[in-house]
């Protein structure tokens, strides 16, 4: 990062949080901040088991990713509003304020980015990036994936997924907050 600024380059930082690193948030945040980041991305880490390459399985619960979300909000709410931003944080507040989501898992739908790997394989996002979520190839976009896409987006809206589960919850900003599919516990947590 040192380097980064040595030499004036914008950058960004994604951070993914693991049940070993949940309860440093207060660390991170400063670390990052202390070293020129003005822009923070957290992401959980949910160590799905086709792609563990150990023993040991890394992802956290929905109550270590509040904690980790909570002590980085205390210091951010603590003199950098404003000069910082936290990716995870401003998007809510865009919520409230009746922006649309910039981030897939905060959005009413999901699938609003769609990946594409070498071989011209395309998902509807980097985290169901398996032969099972293919929506298929890049030549066959206007054909088949548009159509697939569509199905598949409306399918896995988030707020169905929460109605479905009967988990609904009368704060729909908080319901679209939590992505069903990464953190089925996340509607649990009370808030900070």
């Amino acid at each position: 990062m040192a380097l980064l600024r040595q030499h004036k380059v914008e950058f960004n930082t994604l951070t993914v949080i693991s049940n070993r690193t949940f309860h440093r948030g207060k660390e991170i945040y400063q670390f990052l901040t202390k070293n020129g980041s003005d822009y923070l991305q957290f992401q959980p880490c949910i160590d799905h088991e086709l792609d563990r390459r150990s023993d040991y399985d890394w992802s956290l619960n929905g109550e270590q990713w509040g904690r980790f979300l909570c002590d980085v909000f205390d210091e951010w709410c603590d003199g950098d509003i404003g000069q910082v931003n936290v990716q995870f944080f401003e998007n809510c507040l865009a919520i409230l304020m009746d922006y649309p989501s910039q981030m897939c898992h905060h959005a009413p739908t999901c699938g609003q980015q769609l990946m594409a790997e070498a071989d011209g394989e395309v998902f509807s996002c980097d985290h169901y990036g398996y032969e099972q979520y293919s929506l298929g190839q890049c030549k066959e976009l206007r054909k088949t994936i548009i159509a697939r896409y569509g199905k598949w987006s409306t399918a896995q809206s988030s707020a169905n997924l929460v109605r479905a589960n009967g988990k609904a919850c009368a704060d729909s900003v908080r319901s679209a907050i939590f992505c069903p599919s990464v953190m089925e516990d996340a509607l649990k947590i009370e808030p900070c």
